[in-house]
């Protein structure tokens, strides 16, 4: 197979789906109260990307150049930026990982929700000109691409896929329900 900047991001999108995979069966309590803490996820989260690479040389580190989660080889090179949310990924993150992607032009930058309610992840991927909408299933290794949308054109595009899902969230959490 020739090797590309396409097929290095198709591995280490991989490397982040079996990391987060494993971090799900093995320690799905983290997730299990809502005042789970961040830090303690991302922590697991590197740990598992750590354990699952070959290279020595590649660390994952936690709160680095502004991600929650880095996959680098601590000098210029960065495989993987992550971003996180507890529920859907705001603008101030979405900006600030857009920027990541721009400032050191990792082969991928991610963010995604961890909402234990839901069978699936909201996994964003970034590139300099647009932002792919991607559901992963909790215990699917393939995910589904929702939307690919321009940067310039992502808010509409948001209020339009996720409304009827706010709006139902809403709903099931009213005290009649």
């Amino acid at each position: 197979m020739k090797y590309t900047k396409a097929t290095e991001g198709i591995e280490v999108f991989k490397l982040f789906r079996s990391s987060l995979k494993k971090v799900f069966e093995e320690d799905w309590s983290l997730f299990s109260t809502e005042h789970y803490r961040k830090e303690a996820v991302s922590s697991r989260l590197a740990m598992a990307l750590e354990s699952e690479i070959e290279e020595p040389w590649l660390k994952a580190d936690i709160s680095v150049k502004g991600s929650d989660i880095i996959l680098w080889d601590r000098n210029k090179e960065v495989l993987l930026g992550l971003f996180w949310a507890k529920d859907y990924i705001g603008r101030e993150t979405k900006e600030k990982a857009r920027a990541f992607h721009i400032e050191n032009n990792p082969v991928l930058t991610l963010a995604f929700s961890i909402i234990p309610s839901r069978p699936y992840l909201l996994v964003y991927r970034f590139e300099k000109l647009f932002l792919d909408y991607i559901h992963v299933s909790y215990d699917e290794e393939e995910g589904e691409l929702l939307k690919r949308v321009l940067l310039e054109d992502d808010e509409a595009v948001e209020k339009s896929l996720f409304s009827r899902e706010r709006k139902s969230r809403k709903r099931d959490t009213s005290p009649n329900s």
